[in-house]
């Protein structure tokens, strides 16, 4: 008899990893690959069942519940898509949502821990901003002084494609994106914009605004040069 299935465990708690419960879904078909052989015997038919689990420690318990049966290779053939259909249903419905859950709890859990952390870092950054208006002014009035010159028009730096929702206001968190005009448009020089390889947040005016955070970070600048806008 060949078993062709798959089974998905979760732990009821991210405190503990005793108790667990899963499902699983399997299909035994009266095939070896070793010897070539099938039975038409409904005692060797092909069935299909849906398994529930519960597992405390090394006691595990398995509780079957048969979906369907049969012995005809047309309908078995059939059976043999039905755990991996069921499969992708299930990843879409609860496997995806719950993996989300628990990364959106981890998300927040890492921001709340720092979250002094990230205020005194944002604050430090916008101080860095006010002492750099005044040549951000300088640089933005030549190159307006000239036709076609280079204006940044605005810049935000951070995670602008963000696969959490941000934080709600309650929690009283800084934002994961931070406005970067005024400083880019300090480092304008004759028509140019020139920034150094490496992480953005050491440059003057940013700051990493999520350290322990998996999601990427991007620069997107939207300006004018030669009188068109680009971004």
């Amino acid at each position: 008899v060949t078993r062709i299935g798959w089974d998905a465990m979760f732990y009821l708690s991210k405190k503990t990893t005793v108790n667990q419960v899963g499902f699983g879904v399997t299909t035994y078909v009266p095939y070896s690959f070793i010897g070539v052989g099938w039975s038409t015997n409904e005692q060797y038919m092909s069935r299909t069942e849906l398994k529930l689990t519960f597992q405390r420690y090394k006691f595990r318990l398995d509780v079957p519940i048969m979906i369907a049966s049969a012995t005809d290779g047309p309908t078995v053939g059939t059976y043999l898509v039905a755990p991996f259909l069921l499969f992708k249903v299930a990843q879409e419905l609860l496997i995806k949502p719950l993996r989300n859950i628990n990364r959106r709890r981890e998300f927040m859990k890492r921001r709340i821990a720092m979250r002094e952390k990230l205020w005194e870092q944002r604050s430090q950054a916008l101080a860095v901003q006010q002492l750099l208006k005044t040549e951000a002014k300088r640089r933005l009035d030549e190159e307006l002084g000239t036709d076609g010159g280079l204006v940044i028009q605005n810049a935000k730096y951070g995670v602008l494609r963000p696969q959490f929702a941000e934080p709600d206001d309650d929690e009283k968190l800084p934002p994961r994106t931070l406005d970067v005009t005024v400083p880019l448009q300090a480092l304008v020089q004759q028509h140019h914009l020139i920034l150094n390889a490496g992480e953005k947040h050491h440059f003057d005016g940013f700051y990493d605004v999520d350290p322990e955070g998996d999601e990427e970070k991007y620069l997107r600048v939207r300006y004018m040069f030669l009188n068109m806008p680009h971004e």
